[in-house]
């Protein structure tokens, strides 16, 4: 017979749950970060021998970890035999298209370190990689670009999120009569080859730093010839440089970065070079006016505020920046897409 459980009981899950959130978070990035699900793959399916004489683990602790991932949905086991699950494959493997491992990575490595000073960013309303780290606050893209490494780490979080919502966002408004699409801070070009696939007879131009243009390219090179052939690349600070000329800016992941000011320097640069009659599409989470939700862009504004000068903001808070930067505020329109940013559109 089940014992019904307590009203009290009940509500208490939900604070039990938040509390080791953190548990189920951990599980995931060690299993990813020690080659776990890869390992398997290599022999598509395994035990606990082969994968402890693999990896290099003990045995006790890989077995641990191998069934919490089987609790939690990561694997399959039989016996003693483990195998990936279809989520696993589709996600979790780094050569999968749909890959996220890349943000894994850099949740595992840089985020997690942060929010563990989120005390201190609440209290001070400043960024914390010098108390995670020992680096300066001041730098924010300058941590994340320091070195290769890290900067293939981060534009491979940012690939591997922006190719799953990338299809939304560009369907989302009707676009076909734009003719060239700029992506300011393009990274991986992900959602500009969205575009371009949606809207074959649209050309792209993807904007990035310098030091960042040359990893750009490597992702252009793997999509077909036919979507490539239609993206030039474009070095540029938007803060310091003059952006080339279109009739459709993007912002995608780029304004929740910035403090307002810089918010509207960036899109009094892009109002600068956007043809009569144009646009600027900007992807970002978009918090309820009452700013009590929902908690997924809320808690990504704190994830903003660990690591950077931003947050992210409500539609009128937008329409704000719009209007002091040149745009029509008042045509602006904005919807929720269900995926990990929302999308608003707005006209010179």
């Amino acid at each position: 017979m089940e014992i019904r459980q307590s009203s009290k009981v009940e509500r208490s899950k939900q604070i039990t749950d938040a509390i080791l959130g953190f548990q189920k978070s951990k599980v995931l990035f060690t299993a990813v970060k020690l080659g776990l699900f890869e390992a398997i793959l290599s022999h598509q399916s395994s035990t606990l021998p082969i994968l402890s004489k693999e990896l290099g683990l003990s045995i006790e602790g890989l077995e641990m970890l191998a069934n919490t991932c089987v609790s939690l949905g990561y694997l399959n086991k039989e016996g003693e035999v483990y195998t990936l699950t279809a989520l696993t494959n589709e996600f979790l493997l780094e050569e999968s298209e749909s890959s996220l491992t890349g943000y894994i990575h850099h949740c595992n490595e840089v985020l997690f370190k942060l929010w563990e000073h989120l005390e201190d960013s609440v209290t001070t309303g400043k960024n914390v990689w010098n108390e995670a780290f020992g680096i300066p606050k001041s730098s924010v893209f300058q941590n994340l670009y320091k070195d290769e490494k890290s900067q293939k780490r981060f534009m491979s979080a940012m690939h591997s999120m922006a190719q799953l919502a990338s299809p939304t966002l560009v369907s989302a408004f009707e676009l076909e009569h734009f003719s060239t699409i700029v992506d300011v801070g393009g990274a991986s070009g992900a959602l500009l080859v969205a575009a371009l696939e949606k809207y074959p007879k649209m050309n792209g131009v993807l904007v990035d730093l310098p030091s960042v243009i040359p990893t750009s390219s490597k992702y252009i090179e793997k999509v077909p010839k036919e979507i490539s052939n239609r993206i030039k690349l474009f070095e540029a600070d938007f803060f310091a440089d003059e952006l080339p000329s279109g009739d459709l800016f993007v912002l995608s992941r780029i304004l929740h970065d910035w403090n307002d000011s810089d918010c509207i320097k960036i899109l009094k640069n892009v109002h600068s070079k956007l043809q009569s009659n144009g646009a600027v599409l900007i992807a970002e989470k978009i918090v309820d006016e009452d700013k009590s939700g929902p908690s997924h862009a809320l808690l990504q504004s704190l994830n903003m505020l660990v690591q950077t000068e931003g947050k992210e903001r409500t539609f009128f808070e937008f329409k704000t920046l719009l209007s002091a930067a040149g745009f029509v505020a008042e045509r602006a329109q904005w919807k929720r897409t269900g995926q990990s940013v929302d999308v608003l559109i707005a006209y010179k």
